[in-house]
């Protein structure tokens, strides 16, 4: 309630007067700094806090190595940014303490703010590109320990665990994880030089054929091959299964080369040989009729 006093002197004069109001506090005294909270370490984050205290409704944060914005005596939406300290530590408990208790017994109350980092191991198996040019390439991700993973985003713009044909070329992907630590990783996808033919060599005779004599097998076909995966498999078109053929005919030959991936390479080669020679004899014819 509210009291006025009155101090009178021995000649009955006021010499002093004042009002004094006693305040009574109704309730308990309670600090509430609300429930704890995780967040991600990693940047360094802010963190909003929503303290209450009932029965004074004044209170200061203590115990915190960070920064308090705008000061540790606002108790609602109040930021609280930690150190790298607090960070390392992997938490911080901030304690909100009440004030102007008025000789009654104050609160207090903790909040621990949990600042986990990226911790996820992660197993990639990468498949490369079979033949160039293909697209048959993929990468495929399993979590072996740390915190489960929430969300992918590749540079593909898919968001799936794995991703599958793929061409040759380098592929990022985000984690980000249940704690909302986020922590990006690179793959590269490879394949191999084109199949080529680097030499294609024919037997060749004085008269620009390739067999000698009309008629005989005396012919010759000599390949090499790069590129691809070794080893290949060589198939011609007369059943032979070697790079090189020989002791063949005039014709046409074709070969077909599989690389140890299946790829496939292909060609055809003509084999000429000379006319057939033609003997012409004619008898000399006299007057006699001889």
């Amino acid at each position: 309630g509210t009291y006025w006093v009155e101090v009178t002197d021995g000649n009955n004069c006021i010499t002093l007067s004042d009002t004094v109001v006693v305040n009574e506090i109704t309730a308990d005294i309670v600090a509430s700094a609300g429930s704890d909270l995780t967040v991600c370490g990693d940047p360094i984050p802010t963190v909003t806090l929503m303290g209450v205290v009932t029965g004074t409704e004044s209170g200061i944060w203590m115990n915190g190595q960070g920064n308090f914005f705008p000061d540790n005596q606002t108790l609602e939406n109040v930021d609280y940014t930690p150190t790298q300290n607090e960070v390392n530590n992997g938490y911080v408990d901030l304690t909100l303490n009440s004030t102007n208790n008025l000789g009654c017994p104050g609160d207090s109350d903790v909040i621990r703010i949990n600042l986990p980092l990226f911790n996820t191991e992660i197993d990639s198996v990468i498949t490369n590109v079979s033949c160039a040019n293909n697209a048959d390439g993929s990468i495929d991700l399993e979590v072996v320990g740390g915190n489960a993973i929430d969300f992918y985003t590749w540079s593909t713009n898919e968001t799936t665990q794995d991703i599958s044909n793929l061409t040759a070329g380098s592929y990022q992907v985000q984690l980000v994880d249940e704690n909302n630590c986020s922590q990006n990783f690179s793959f590269q996808i490879t394949e191999p030089e084109p199949l080529t033919f680097t030499s294609v060599q024919t037997s060749s005779y004085p008269s620009g054929d390739n067999i000698s004599c009309n008629g005989l097998s005396d012919g010759s076909i000599s390949i090499e091959v790069e590129g691809g995966t070794a080893p290949y498999d060589y198939q011609w078109s007369n059943g032979m299964s070697t790079a090189d053929i020989s002791n063949v005919t005039a014709g046409s030959y074709t070969l077909t080369v599989t690389d140890d991936n299946g790829c496939v390479l292909d060609t055809t080669i003509v084999l000429t040989e000379p006319s057939e020679l033609i003997q012409d004899i004619t008898a000399p014819t006299y007057a006699s009729g001889d």
